[in-house]
């Protein structure tokens, strides 16, 4: 399925073309009844960060701060609770985990050393990010995520031989079935569909795809 469903796609925008439109996503693990899968579309450059459960943190030595403790991304917060996440040589700043990140003016004292710390124990997600330019979108997620990135908002294009309209500015397969109006997206973890790309996503089988995807895709 993913051999047919890349060759049908195959002319889509490629997200390692320009590294400012990158997708750098985290998964873990299958959509479950209680933590169901979240994907989330961008119409710009953006990163999701997954947490492996509620936020938790632990004092950063020799600093006032804290950090995040489970994800793989650098986050720390100060006695405010103002975020800070490094990326890319930078550090974003945010109100909190799901406020809006931003270009962080300044960071409080104690982050490099946060940083340096990180970087003698980890490997740096999101060492390849651009260092200038725009900040991208940030995206937290506690649970099963997937990021989708399209370069600008969605547009679609008809699929020949078929009644599929297909995303066609998206770095992933991503279509829409014209006759009830529901969009089917296929991302590592498998087939979702809804109505609208908001969500929230249904996990389906190949065998609940429409008449014209499932004949393509088994081809």
């Amino acid at each position: 399925v993913d051999r047919v469903v890349n060759s049908l796609f195959k002319d889509f925008p490629n997200a390692d073309r320009d590294a400012h439109t990158r997708v750098v996503a985290m998964r873990h693990g299958p959509a479950t009844p209680s933590q169901p899968m979240r994907i989330v579309f961008s119409s710009g450059p953006a990163i999701l960060i997954r947490l492996a459960g509620e936020p938790t943190y632990e004092d950063v030595a020799d600093t006032e701060l804290q950090q995040l403790r489970n994800t793989d991304a650098l986050i720390v917060r100060d006695g405010s609770g103002i975020h800070y996440l490094s990326i890319g040589g930078r550090w974003l700043e945010a109100p909190d985990l799901n406020g809006t990140w931003s270009l962080a003016g300044a960071v409080p004292e104690g982050a490099d050393l946060a940083r340096q710390a990180y970087i003698a124990r980890h490997r740096d997600p999101y060492a390849t990010v651009q260092p200038h330019g725009p900040a991208p979108m940030v995206y937290v997620a506690v649970g099963p995520a997937e990021l989708v990135i399209t370069d600008g908002e969605p547009a679609y294009d008809g699929v020949t031989g078929t009644s599929l309209m297909r995303m066609r500015n998206a770095h992933a397969a991503a279509s829409e079935e014209p006759t009830d109006h529901q969009h089917y997206v296929h991302v590592p973890a498998g087939w979702f569909r809804w109505w609208t790309t908001n969500g929230p996503w249904q996990a389906i089988t190949p065998s609940e795809l429409p008449a014209d995807l499932a004949r393509i895709t088994a081809q």
